[in-house]
């Protein structure tokens, strides 16, 4: 007997529902609902980061719905993890979070491939500073930055960024400039850099033939006397959203990436921003 209560108890915690990912639509709307009434909105942006814990890592996991879904909770890259944290933290209910998901991901919204945000720096962050839902931070956080400048032209569009041309007029092309904490200064001072909890890390990296600035971005989540950086991350020994320390992450990183040939320059930060309800 003892050995069967024993059993039914183990198989209960087993069984316990923790993260989105294990859960049904149900059970992820019943938490909107109730985490839509917490006052502290970054509060909401760090449960719902931390809720995606150990969601597996799939690259372009999602789409406009015909072969890919529009929203998943069993599969995120990075830039669809951050969306999908937003879009939640923003709402009170499934349907809603799908709506506004609809516009984070989409310039007005309009659910097409070619209106699709695919680059971070030069169409993602430019439409939602437009939406209201980031705020660039970086200036405000640290008084020591500097400045990448890319023109970018068709011509940067080549190699295994050919494909993107399908998107013609929407190509974003021209100018494009973005602040950046330097790296090294960071990894001197960051015990001086005072970073919101919740507060969005753009890796920047430089590669002057590439039209991107960026290749990862996650929370930073302030816990204790250190940071820890949550993300959507692949690599040999995990393909998931992970917690590391944000400082050896990227003092590895650093040393990594320079064997690469395409170096971290350093960090950009958004702040994400609670909608109004007319939005």
């Amino acid at each position: 007997m003892k050995f069967l209560i024993f059993f039914i108890i183990s198989i209960s915690i087993f069984a316990k529902k923790t993260y989105l990912w294990q859960m049904n639509k149900q059970e992820i709307n019943n938490i909107i609902i109730k985490t839509s009434h917490k006052k502290q909105f970054l509060n909401k942006i760090i449960k719902y980061s931390w809720l995606f814990t150990k969601t597996p890592y799939k690259l372009n996991v999602l789409g406009e719905g015909k072969q890919k879904p529009i929203y998943s909770f069993k599969a995120v890259d990075c830039i669809t993890y951050i969306e999908m944290v937003l879009a939640l933290a923003n709402s009170s209910t499934l349907n809603n979070s799908i709506s506004l998901l609809q516009k984070i991901r989409y310039k007005d919204g309009e659910i097409k491939y070619k209106k699709r945000n695919h680059f971070t720096v030069t169409q993602w962050i430019p439409n939602n500073e437009k939406l209201g839902i980031i705020e660039n931070i970086t200036s405000k956080t640290s008084k020591t930055t500097k400045t990448i400048t890319k023109n970018i032209t068709i011509n940067n569009f080549n190699g295994k960024f050919k494909k993107f041309k399908i998107l013609k007029e929407n190509l974003p092309l021209g100018k494009h400039s973005l602040k950046y904490i330097p790296i090294n200064y960071f990894l001197k001072n960051h015990d001086k850099i005072h970073i919101p909890s919740g507060a969005i890390a753009l890796i920047i990296r430089e590669k002057n033939n590439y039209p991107i600035f960026t290749s990862h971005l996650g929370f930073i989540i302030n816990t204790g006397n250190q940071k820890i950086f949550r993300s959507a991350v692949t690599n040999r020994k995990y393909k998931e959203v992970r917690d590391y320390r944000l400082i050896p992450y990227l003092r590895f990183y650093k040393n990594y990436f320079a064997k690469k040939h395409w170096g971290i320059l350093g960090i950009t930060l958004f702040l994400p921003k609670e909608l109004s309800e007319s939005k």
